[in-house]
Parts: C-alpha cells; sequence; structure tokens
C-alpha cells in the first residue's frame, strides 16, 4: 500500500524515512554523520538591537519551534496522492481535497512524537515517542495502527522486505558498547561499530556508515552482509545524502556550511559495484544541510541546501544561514529552488515525491500545527495541501502512496 519515497540522510538516513535523525530525544541524532540539529527545548536566542528574532512558537514537549517563512498558494491542481502524515499521531491526508483521516491506536497528544514511518513488503510500520524518548512501535493494518511487542526502540530502519528496531547505546555507557539492529519479526540481532550509523537496507545488503576517530564529518560507508555484519564493499568516504534500492548519494568534497571555498559534489554510487556512476556539483559555498529522498524511478532527489549568508531581518544566535528545498535532476544535472520558502537555520522539512515523482510533498512545523505543501517545477510558490492541528516540535514523517 504505502511505498518507499524517501530515505536517508543528511542527517543520515535509510530507505526512509529520513530525516529521522536530528530529532530532539533521539540517539541518533549524535550520531548522524551530518546535517544540523532540530529545535532545542529552550528559549529562543536575544536578538541583536537591529534584528528581530526568528518567528517561533511553542511546540511538543517543550520544544521551541522556527517557524518557515512561506507565502504558499491555494492548491489549484490535483496531484492523485494520498499522503501519510506523522508527528501528531498519524493522519492520512487526501492531497486532492485536503480532507484529514486520523488512524487510530497512535497516541495524539503533546507529549507523544510520531516520528517515524518506515514501509516495508507493503505494510507501513510507526515509531512513537514520549517526551523521555521511549519509542513504541506500532504497525498499520486496515487504517488502524496495532503495537509491536518488544523492548523501546531508538529508531527504525526498513528494507524491500524486513524492518529493523535500531538500538543505540546510552550516551553514558562505554565508547566500545555496539549500535545493534533487531529485526522486529524475530530472527537474530547484528551488532556494528560503536561509531556506526545505519543509512539503508538494499538489495545489495545493509549501508552503514562509521564515524572516523580523525574525521567525524566525514564517515566511511560500507555495505555489510546483512546476516554476519561482515563488509562487503567500501562505497566511499564523506555524509550520505540519501539512498534508494540501487544507489548512495554521497556528499565528497568540502560540504560544511561556511566553508569559504567551491562546494561540495554529490557522488551517486552503485551499492552493488561501488563504482561512482557521476558527480553533481552544487552551487559555491551552498550545501546541504538535511535528509535527502529520492523519487521512486530515481530521476529525482530533494533535500534541503544551505543560502551563503544569514537573513539580515533575524538574529537566531548564531552564524548558520537558513535553507532552500532543493531538487536536483539526476539525469541531466539540473538543480532547482523551490521559490516561497526558506526554513530557519538548523531546522529540517519532511520530504517525499508522489509516486509518478511529478510534484514534491513538504511538511513543516508551525509549534502548534504543521503544513503539508505541494510543489512541482514551474509553480511560483508551493501550493497549500492542508493545515494540520496538534503541536510538534520539528517537521512531520511523510510517506505516499
Amino acid at each position: 500500500m504505502w511505498l518507499v519515497v524517501g530515505i536517508v540522510a543528511l542527517v543520515a538516513a535509510g530507505v526512509y524515512a529520513a530525516a529521522r535523525s536530528g530529532h530532539p530525544g533521539s540517539p541518533a541524532a549524535a550520531r548522524s554523520p551530518t546535517g544540523g540539529p532540530a529545535p532545542s527545548p529552550s528559549s529562543p536566542p536575544s536578538p541583536s538591537p537591529a534584528q528581530s528574532p526568528w518567528p517561533s512558537a511553542a511546540g511538543a514537549c517543550g520544544a521551541t519551534a522556527y517557524r518557515p517563512l512561506i507565502s504558499p498558494q491555494p492548491l489549484a491542481q490535483r496531484t492523485g496522492a494520498r499522503v501519510l502524515v506523522g508527528g501528531y499521531g498519524v493522519r492520512v491526508v487526501d492531497a486532492d481535497t485536503g480532507t484529514v483521516r486520523p488512524v487510530g491506536g497512535i497516541p495524539a497528544d503533546a507529549r507523544h512524537t510520531v516520528r517515524e514511518l518506515v514501509p516495508a513488503a507493503g505494510v507501513v510500520y510507526v515509531l512513537s515517542a514520549s517526551c523521555d524518548g521511549v519509542g513504541q512501535v506500532y504497525r498499520l493494518e486496515n487504517g488502524t495502527a496495532h503495537p509491536v511487542a518488544g523492548a523501546p526502540v531508538d529508531d527504525l530502519l526498513a528494507g524491500p522486505a524486513r524492518v529493523w528496531a535500531v538500538d543505540y547505546p546510552a550516551a553514558d555507557t562505554a565508547p566500545a558498547n555496539r549500535v545493534v539492529l533487531r529485526p522486529l519479526d524475530g530472527g537474530r540481532s547484528l551488532p556494528l561499530p560503536p561509531d556506526a550509523y545505519p543509512v539503508a537496507d538494499t538489495g545489495a545488503g545493509l549501508v552503514v556508515a562509521v564515524s572516523r576517530p580523525d574525521d567525524t564529518s566525514r564517515p566511511r560507508v560500507m555495505v555489510l552482509d546483512p546476516s554476519t555484519g561482515r563488509p562487503v564493499r567500501t562505497l566511499g568516504v564523506g555524509p550520505p545524502l540519501a539512498a534508494d534500492r540501487a544507489h548512495l548519494l554521497l556528499l565528497l568534497g568540502p560540504c560544511d556550511v561556511g566553508q569559504a571555498t567551491s562546494s561540495c559534489a554529490v557522488a551517486r554510487v552503485d551499492v552493488r559495484t561501488g563504482r561512482v556512476q557521476r558527480r553533481y556539483q552544487l552551487p559555491d559555498e551552498r550545501v546541504p544541510v538535511s535528509a535527502g529522498s529520492v523519487s521512486r524511478d530515481g530521476r529525482l532527489a530533494v533535500f534541503q541546501l544551505a543560502r551563503t549568508d544569514p537573513d539580515p531581518r533575524f538574529d537566531p544566535g548564531h552564524p548558520v544561514p537558513p535553507s532552500d528545498i532543493a531538487v536536483l535532476h539526476l539525469d541531466t544535472g539540473r538543480l532547482e529552488i523551490v521559490p516561497g520558502l526558506e526554513l530557519a537555520p538548523k531546522t529540517e522539512a519532511g520530504l517525499a515525491f508522489a509516486a509518478d515523482g511529478s510534484w514534491v510533498f513538504v511538511t513543516v512545523s508551525d509549534g502548534d500545527h504543521a503544513h503539508l505543501l505541494g510543489w512541482h517545477s514551474g509553480l511560483g510558490a508551493p501550493q497549500s495541501v492542508a493545515r494540520l492541528s496538534g503541536p510538534v516540535a520539528w517537521a512531520p514523517p511523510l510517506l505516499t502512496a
């Protein structure tokens, strides 16, 4: 029913769900090879006399949500899509009518946040976490959620035929404690290196990023045998941006925000062979700062791209610039920026493509509610699909059908 529409990360992610790291209280946040953190549960910084604070609002779990700057148009075209949206519970949105239907059986309140929606073998699994970070997994069947028995879960990783629970060692435990993957349907657990971040479960094996002691911002990305955990091949060195079942998008070169050098490049790597099939040069001094998502036909990728300079109207309390939504055409190398949408520094959007790749759907947090937006090439600004009530701390995850 629901299929994969996005993955992994720049906050390193996996087939998808992406933008899963960087969430408040998520162990994945501290282990993501790259990507900025989500809003922290604290008051906005004091602005300088000539500037205003970035617009913000109280979100779920006491977090401060930094609002997006948007000028959406009314939805004027049919999309033919249904969108499954997390955050405040789980809701099914008919993109053409804006009708919103909640999914029963999952907590929908200010003390819980749905931070993962992952499809595997035609079934969607949901990770709902309480404010203290304890995660419960649900399985969606016939429009209703059913809890999956087992220990609390930190994160989820899904592949074509299975889904894993990801357990990260607590921050105060010994450095040698391993990251562990547990099959949700039972079976043997798979230990990974302590500094590993699982990116994707593909037909060629598990794609895993492992931080290097000499350079934690440029992990080594490898394919592991899902049965033994043994390395099969190396795909490259750099932060993973996104992946599908056959390819990894990997960042190469100077890809840190603020580096006054030529921009980084995106490499498309075949996970079955490790060969780089193509490189895409990004605009100078503009680097990805979020999870990416790949269209099902493998022709498009969408991610957040940092601007070169801060917004002069606001003082966020640090030099990190805001970001835009960028769509990269993998067949031609053309890069498009979605107009009419500016994201606050260190915040993320939920990103997914329609089944045929004709639309990009975006979720953004506005504190006590969220927006679901739609855009395609040629539109002057995103179109408003639905306004979703209920407090959220960051952009809700989403899947399309």
